[in-house]
């Protein structure tokens, strides 16, 4: 036995060796088979002559010979988001293209793999964390689908309720301008009254003179100028009881629509009854909840500018008609539903039915015609109708 094994030792020492391969260049890319997803070789990092060529494996090094170990090294840079099995898969199909290439020259540590510490398993959410997010967006849906319903019933209603061509003719918006009396001008009185219809055309459009003197115009909320009051405009100047009668005679026996209708009847001094006032200043969804609870009026310009997306909006100079055509299209969008809510309080209390008039008959009017004083006026020149009071804003 020792005989056969000191025979076999002795026939492997006088055994010719094979002839060393020559160094392996990397200059016919056509002959490498195509590598898998996310194989590159990248270029040696010693220093090479510059070249015009861009492939990294023709670069050749600044010596007229080929380093052996650097041509028979590649280096593999590894995808990220791989999973373990498929970072096996990728290794394995990386060492077998270059076992193909190099040949004879292939070792362990002919592939070079790059990054591949910081690619590891995907990286997925706890179970408490994936219930908790499957969770709140259940509740997202179902609030977004309940949102939609909604949206889509007041749609609905507003397509249904909107008033015939006959119910329209019993529908009028109102709005008035005030202008400043007294030594600080802080009191107002009447010095423009508009009425628009259910479509915003104009029904009428008056200035009114004021007998006292006026102190404070309030021109850049009002537009109201001296020239205006003088009967040397373009709209036409009439007196308090001509205005009075005229607005009288166009809203008995219908709904009048407005933005804190409350000022335009006080400096009007006409009364009209509860039950045909539709104030967009005092509809509940139109209004905004304070701290105690309570729901307060809000700015007609906040109003149009949240529900017809207009920025343009009462930007300067207040203009009544464009004012009374707003709060009607508020009305508008909400009829159906502001409707059945008169009609449920109209069942719990009952309708006190009152024809529009004069409040205390024609007294009033001369006592307004000579300085009467119909709203205070807050700090600023601007009245309770024109500021953000609790009463409404125009």
């Amino acid at each position: 036995m020792r005989q056969r094994k000191a025979k076999s030792k002795k026939d492997k020492k006088d055994s010719p060796s094979p002839p060393s391969s020559p160094p392996l260049t990397l200059t016919d890319p056509t002959k490498i088979p195509p590598p898998p997803s996310g194989f590159r070789i990248i270029k040696s990092t010693k220093k090479t002559s510059k070249t015009n060529s861009s492939d990294d494996t023709t670069a050749t090094p600044k010596s007229s010979v080929a380093d052996p170990l650097e041509s028979t090294i590649i280096k593999v840079t590894i995808p990220s988001n791989l999973t373990g099995s498929e970072l096996r898969t990728f290794r394995k199909k990386s060492r077998r293209l270059a076992r193909e290439k190099l040949g004879s020259a292939y070792t362990d540590s002919s592939v070079v793999f790059r990054n591949a510490s910081s690619v590891g398993k995907r990286k997925f959410d706890s179970i408490n964390d994936a219930l908790k997010k499957a969770a709140t967006d259940k509740v997202l849906e179902k609030e977004t689908a309940k949102k939609q319903k909604r949206e889509d019933s007041i749609k609905a209603k507003q397509q249904s309720a909107e008033a015939s061509p006959e119910e329209q003719k019993n529908y009028v918006a109102l709005d008035c301008e005030m202008v400043g009396v007294g030594s600080s001008g802080k009191k107002s009185v009447l010095a423009r009254v508009s009425l628009t219809s259910y479509n915003g055309s104009t029904v009428l459009d008056t200035h009114v003179k004021v007998v006292e003197k006026v102190t404070d115009f309030r021109t850049h909320v009002s537009g109201i100028r001296p020239a205006d009051l003088k009967n040397k405009s373009s709209i036409a100047a009439v007196t308090l009881r001509q205005a009075q009668e005229m607005v009288i005679d166009k809203i008995e026996g219908k709904i009048v629509v407005g933005h804190a209708l409350k000022n335009d009847f006080k400096c009007l001094m006409i009364d009209h009854p509860k039950y045909m006032i539709r104030d967009t200043a005092r509809f509940q969804p139109y209004m905004r909840k304070a701290g105690t609870g309570k729901f307060k009026p809000r700015k007609l310009r906040d109003l149009v500018k949240e529900n017809f997306k207009d920025d343009t909006f009462q930007k300067g100079i207040h203009d009544s008609c464009k004012d009374a055509d707003a709060a009607m299209r508020l009305y508008r969008l909400r009829r159906g539903e502001w409707e059945r809510e008169v009609e449920v309080k109209a069942r719990k209390g009952g309708k006190k039915r009152v024809s529009a008039g004069l409040k205390g008959g024609f007294k009033n009017v001369e006592r307004g015609e000579k300085g009467g004083v119909e709203e205070e006026v807050e700090e600023g020149g601007e009245s309770a109708s024109d500021s953000n009071s609790d009463s409404g804003e125009k």
